[in-house]
Order: structure tokens, then sequence, then C-alpha cells
């Protein structure tokens, strides 16, 4: 890689994480003056209101740094891209000021995404062979894309219930991916990666204090994060196919590993929602990292502890991919997961029982 290209990525980086860093101050300002507060309440774990727009100095570093830094020439999905930003920015930033029923913002997200996928042709086109399917259609494809980009910017918004979570989560998966594109030259997406990267960092400071600027994601927040994410994970995964050396490489079940916080979170809370017949948007305190919270734990400590875990199975999943086929590699993944969310869950239970008596 030639020296102009670390320049730019490095410059990526520095630009959005200074936007970030600059303007989130005066986003709390404004939200003090305007009371627009995240207020506590029952089902929440902070006891002052804290404003919860960060994702509008998100959505300016990542817009102003893609069009700075990215070379648009050779991305068909660029606009498209800037597109849905700016319909996610805006249901995001309703619903962080007003509150957006829940069919509404979903909606918004489905036109932002259906935009991304079909004008901008960022779309699932190979199965890499699982369940022995290699290369599928449009009528396949487009659908599945869209479906994948909706849950990985949801997974992002349920596991923003603690401070720094969905941020450091964000980080290490755009970090992966990105070293990933660097790798292999694949240098605009390596420039997206550090993009999403430097934004969070600006954004962690704030979030993780507990002085008078702290400030939330908000759902504007994690919805970019996920719209960004969702565009890096089904790259690496069509990318691998163009690289004969990684003709064996199990990309889907690798990105399912390099976001499996957020995954299994999603699924064990939509499969605990389905259960006692609640409403799967609905609000609870059943989410993975609520466990570790009434088990006694501090918001750092469950950061420090799901942080890791991520991080782990990011390693474990690269390491692995080697060896196993994409079905057996997920099946591994999600056994342990489970596993291993299985031992909070079991002590919570008796803690709770040994209350009660």
């Amino acid at each position: 890689m030639c020296c102009n290209e670390e320049i730019i990525i490095f410059s990526a980086f520095i630009l959005s994480l200074g936007i970030v860093y600059i303007a989130i101050p005066t986003i709390i300002r404004v939200a003090r003056m305007a009371q627009w507060f995240d207020r506590p309440n029952e089902r929440k774990i902070h006891s002052k209101p804290i404003p919860r727009l960060a994702g509008v100095a998100i959505f300016s570093a990542i817009s102003i740094s893609s069009l700075f830094f990215l070379n648009c020439k050779n991305l068909v999905w660029f606009n498209s891209f800037l597109i849905g930003l700016i319909i996610l920015f805006f249901i995001g930033l309703k619903d962080d000021i007003l509150i957006t029923a829940p069919l509404t913002k979903f909606s918004g997200q489905l036109l932002a995404v259906t935009i991304v996928v079909i004008l901008g042709r960022v779309q699932i086109t190979n199965l890499h062979g699982f369940f022995h399917i290699f290369k599928i259609s449009p009528w396949l494809g487009i659908p599945l894309t869209i479906f994948t980009f909706l849950v990985i910017i949801n997974s992002f918004n349920f596991i923003d219930g603690i401070d720094g979570l969905a941020a450091t989560v964000a980080i290490e998966a755009a970090l992966t991916f990105g070293i990933w594109f660097y790798h292999y030259k694949l240098y605009n997406y390596a420039v997206l990666s550090a993009i999403l990267i430097g934004s969070l960092l600006g954004y962690l400071p704030f979030n993780l204090s507990n002085g008078k600027n702290k400030i939330f994601f908000g759902d504007t927040g994690t919805m970019l994060t996920g719209l960004t994410i969702s565009i890096l994970a089904i790259k690496f995964n069509e990318f691998v196919l163009q690289i004969p050396q990684l003709h064996y490489f199990p990309a889907p079940a690798v990105s399912f590993g390099i976001l499996i916080v957020p995954f299994y979170d999603m699924l064990r809370i939509i499969y605990i929602r389905f259960l006692i017949g609640q409403k799967f948007y609905q609000p609870d305190q059943n989410h993975v990292h609520h466990i570790f919270l009434r088990l006694g734990f501090s918001q750092r400590a469950t950061l420090l502890i799901l942080g890791s875990l991520n991080l782990f199975f990011i390693i474990l999943s690269f390491l692995m991919a080697k060896y196993f086929s994409i079905r057996r590699l997920l099946l591994i993944q999600l056994i342990l997961i489970a596993l291993i969310i299985y031992i909070p869950s079991h002590l919570l239970r008796k803690k709770e029982e040994n209350e009660q008596r």
C-alpha cells in the first residue's frame, strides 16, 4: 500500500473523530436549552435526564468524511448510502426528541435500506455453499439483503442499553472489517471503516463520562452505525468470493461471529418475548447486559465482559474458519455463546430464588 492511501485512511479517521468530539458539547447545550432529554423511568438505568442526540454528530462525521475521502466514482452505492443516512437521520432524530411509533420507525428503516440495496446495488449474490447453495438470483438476494440490513440495524438498537456497549461492539466490528479490507487492498472500504471507528471513538468519552457532558447514542446513532456496519459486512461477504485463496472461507459464519453479541442478544430477546406473548419491539429488561447488572456488576464491568466476549468470538471465528464449514461454524458459535450466557443466567435465577425465600 502506498503512503497516499495510508494518509487518506488516517485523515478520514482523524476528521470523523474531530467532528464528533467538537460537535457533541454544542449538541448537549442545545439539548439542554430545548429540554430534549432521555428521562429516567422504571425501565431505564440512568437516574437523571441525559440528552440522546449523539447521532447528530455521528451523522455529520460519516457524511462529511465520506464526501471528503471516499472515491465516489468507484462506489455505485455511495449516493444511495447518503440518502439512506439522511432518511435514518431524520427518523431517528424524531424518535430521539419526540418518540416515534415503532411502525413508523420500521417503515423509515425499510425505505432507507431498500434504496441502498436496490438503487445502490449492495446485494447478497451468493450463499457460499450454505446448505449447498451458491449463486442466488436477485429475487432471493434482494429480500435477503434487506432482511440482513434490518437485522444488523436493529441488533445495535437492542444492545444500546448500557454506556458504551453498542459503540464498542461496532468499533470491534469495523476494525475487523477495516483490517481485512486494508489487507486485500480494498481501500475505499478500509476508509469507510476508519470513518466509523473515528466517529465512535469521538463519541465514547462523552457516553462513558459521568459529568455534565454525558450523552447517549439515541436511535439516530444506532441506526446510522448499523447501516454502515451492514455495508461493510455484506461487502466483506461479496469480496471474499473474488479472492481465489479464500474459496473455502465461511464468510457468513465469520460475519456472525464478528457481531455475535448483538445478534445473540436479539435472537434471545425475540424468543423470550414470543414465549411470554410480548410484542417483539416492546422494551424490557431481559437483555444480556441486564443479566450482569442484576447480578451486581457495574455498567463498566458489564461493558468490559461483553466487549471482551465479542472480541473473543471475532478471533475464534477467524481461527476456526480454516477448519469448519459455514453450518458447523455457526453451530459451534451458537452452542458456545449459549453456554457462556447460560452461566450468568443460571446464577441470576439462583440469586433471585434465594431473595424470594
